[in-house]
């Protein structure tokens, strides 16, 4: 057998050790005399047997040191540690461990650890040894430890491995209770958040269909009143316009958020002329901001982006909107700078400024740090989280600079594209039709008939479907106009799919509604059925009556 190199090396170090000292002894005894080899021989083995014993009980001191010091921190660690037989007895069992399984260390050793955790868990807890067994890696799982006179129940991390000799297994037992805890109670407060955003949503869709059903009427009234006022009656036509527009504002915001959250918007990337795009929203917002002598510009660019250009330019309306309604005096300007590789569209104002601790709360919904009295003329505090939504679906970064009382600037990332192509407006010729409608608002119907007979269409309503067919008398409408909430367990869908099998699957079609909620405008989406929002607009309605008779034309 080979000695080891170490031992061999202090073995030879202490025999010169010990000779030297024998020789000393020898000499300090008498230096004259002759000492026979032999006698040198037995001093040099006691002195060297001496050394061995002296630097064997240091040996001893520092392992009994270090063994203690093990024992310590094995004893005192502030988490489990269990050594297991390879049928599942406890061997060995630290301070920790015995505190988590409510026992003094005697009275657990040689027992089976299963014995001591939630009866439930043992098949678990079965299959997971036999799974540490299986591999040389650490395995992880979780056991229950059922409650005790003085603890609750705790839920235990096991994280296991099995020993070198591969007949024991080494368990870690870390207490995560308190963390279980955490995340069972951040997941109630997750559900209890997603249930009352359900049902803030459905109280929105609810009040925005309600409010819709009068707003469409009084729309369609005051558009077709327009054209037989006089002069000296459209001051008074103005107002009321004013004020349906600012109703239907509120409401449209309602509508672009559930239809955000629904997933139905789809963005529709292209090319466009952004001076084009800009010069539209100038165009829009320019009256307002003359009303409180503001200025609102834009510079020329020459750039074409790409992006969805109908969700673009709402965002660059809602922060040009926002712009001039916290703007007293100075103006608005829209700008474009590129920074860190990317352009930027920006939004100029002179306004009241946003303090550095709100910068966050101004994009949440319905809030306005300047409205405490909720002045409708200050919106509805919905643009900017529309702006935030919009610019996530499109993929689009969001920044914000702002001085209290200084003003803001507010900046959307703009892609680049190649070309823009611009499609010219569309006349649509006005053909007269017979129009069925359904609806079972009685004064609904009787605006939306006197608004299509003003623009030359003839009318067959009915509160329901059936009645419709009644009416119509065999004889073909050319187009099939339906809310979709109707009386009983009919809907829209159910009046078009009843028309289309007595005259046809090509009968042009189209459901109003005034619904917002989510699950409905999804559904809506599926069916592919042109859909219109009440308040209805009467140019956006003629236009799309034009398309869906031209398409079976």
């Amino acid at each position: 057998m080979k000695k080891n190199p170490d031992i061999a090396a202090r073995s030879l170090a202490l025999r010169r050790l010990a000779e030297e000292r024998a020789t000393k002894d020898e000499q300090e005894t008498d230096g004259t005399s002759n000492v026979s080899a032999l006698l040198h021989e037995l001093r040099v083995h006691k002195i060297e047997l001496e050394m061995q014993n002296e630097a064997l009980r240091e040996s001893y001191h520092q392992a009994e040191a270090a063994l203690a010091r093990y024992t310590d921190l094995y004893d005192f660690a502030p988490i489990g540690y269990v050594t297991l037989s390879r049928d599942g007895k406890i061997q060995q069992i630290n301070l920790a461990g015995a505190r988590l399984l409510g026992l003094g260390r005697s009275k657990l050793v040689n027992k089976s650890f299963a014995l001591f955790i939630d009866e439930a868990s043992r098949p678990t807890f079965a299959g997971f040894l036999n799974a540490v067994w299986a591999s040389p890696t650490k395995q992880v799982s979780e056991i229950t430890i059922p409650s005790l006179e003085e603890q609750p129940a705790r839920v235990i991390q096991v994280k296991a491995i099995r020993d070198e000799t591969g007949q024991e297994y080494r368990l870690l037992l870390i207490d995560i209770t308190t963390t279980k805890q955490t995340e069972t109670s951040l997941k109630q407060a997750m559900a209890d958040a997603e249930r009352a955003n359900c049902a803030k949503s459905r109280f929105l869709a609810a009040a925005s269909h309600d409010l819709r059903q009068p707003l469409a009427g009084l729309a369609l009234y005051i558009a077709a009143l327009e054209h037989k006022l006089g002069a000296s009656d459209q001051q008074l036509v103005s107002g009321m316009k004013n004020c349906a527009a600012t109703l239907s504002e509120m409401l449209s915001h309602l509508l672009d958020l559930s239809k955000l959250e629904a997933g139905v918007v789809v963005p529709k990337p292209c090319d466009f002329e952004l001076d084009a795009l800009l010069k539209r929203v100038v165009s829009s917002y320019g009256p307002e901001a003359r009303s409180k002598g503001l200025k609102l510009r834009h510079t020329r660019f020459g750039l074409t982006g790409r992006t969805d250009p109908v969700l673009f330019q709402r965002i660059v309306g809602n922060l040009v909107d926002n712009a001039i309604r916290y703007t007293a005096h100075g103006g608005v300007l829209i700008g474009c700078k590129r920074r860190q590789g990317k352009m930027w569209l920006e939004v100029w104002d002179t306004g009241i400024g946003i303090p550095a601790d709100k910068t966050g709360e101004i994009f949440e919904e319905f809030k306005q740090l300047d409205n405490r009295e909720r002045n409708s003329t200050k919106g509805s505090g919905l643009g900017l989280a529309i702006v935030t939504k919009m610019a996530s679906l499109l993929g689009l970064q969001i920044n914000l600079c702002s001085r209290l009382g200084k003003g803001s600037v507010f900046a959307v990332e703009l892609p680049l594209g190649e070309a823009a192509k611009p499609m010219p407006p569309v006349q649509e010729p006005h053909i007269p039709l017979i129009i069925g409608v359904v609806d079972d608002n009685a004064e609904l119907v009787k605006a939306l008939t006197y608004a299509l007979a003003e623009i030359g269409h003839q009318v067959v309503s009915a509160p329901s479907g059936a009645e419709l067919l009644a009416r119509l008398g065999g004889n073909p409408p050319n187009l099939i106009i339906s809310d979709y909430r109707l009386a009983g367990n009919e809907d829209g869908f159910n009046v078009i799919a009843t028309l289309r099998k007595n005259f046809g699957s090509q009968l042009p079609a189209l459901i109003i509604t005034g619904d917002t909620d989510p699950q409905v405008i999804r559904r809506m989406a599926r069916k592919q059925i042109v859909v219109l929002h009440k308040p209805l607009s009467l140019d956006v309605l003629r236009t799309r009556i034009a398309e869906l008779t031209r398409a079976v034309a």
